[in-house]
């Protein structure tokens, strides 16, 4: 049997972070991955994406053959959360009985998305510039 050596792939060193409207999060989601052992290697992968108006999970189960499952929710007009995807668990069959089981018991991440800045509007943006206008003169 032939050894593969380890490959390790690291990540970009971090930019600087701002507080402003347009920062953008600069925490590293891994600091390497090692690719040579996850070649031969069985792994399950659940990625949870959050945006204000959407919240989407990913998880992929990798046991000699990927299998990949997603699911997605988007806020509802009167400020819940609605999916049209099944439960996890319909998909037992290709990720596997406990990992179905935990992403339907993962809890919505629903507070995550009501910190994020909601986009600007015409009027806010013209009330800004008030603002600014407002503080110059004083």
């Amino acid at each position: 049997m032939q050894q593969q050596p380890e490959v390790l792939a690291t990540a970009a060193p971090p930019q600087v972070s701002g507080t402003g409207p347009s920062a953008e999060a600069t925490t590293r989601a891994a600091e390497s991955i090692d690719l040579a052992a996850s070649r031969s290697e069985c792994a399950a992968v659940v990625m949870v994406h959050i945006r204000r108006n959407r919240i989407g999970v990913v998880a992929s189960l990798d046991m000699g053959g990927l299998h990949t499952v997603a699911r997605v929710w988007t806020r509802d007009p009167r400020g819940g959360w609605a999916t049209r995807d099944a439960e996890f668990i319909a998909e037992e069959d290709r990720i596997g009985l406990e990992l179905a089981e935990y992403l339907d018991a993962l809890d919505l991440p629903t507070r995550v998305a009501d910190m994020l800045p909601r986009p600007p509007t015409a009027a806010g943006v013209a009330a800004m510039a008030e603002a600014e206008k407002e503080v110059r003169r004083a």
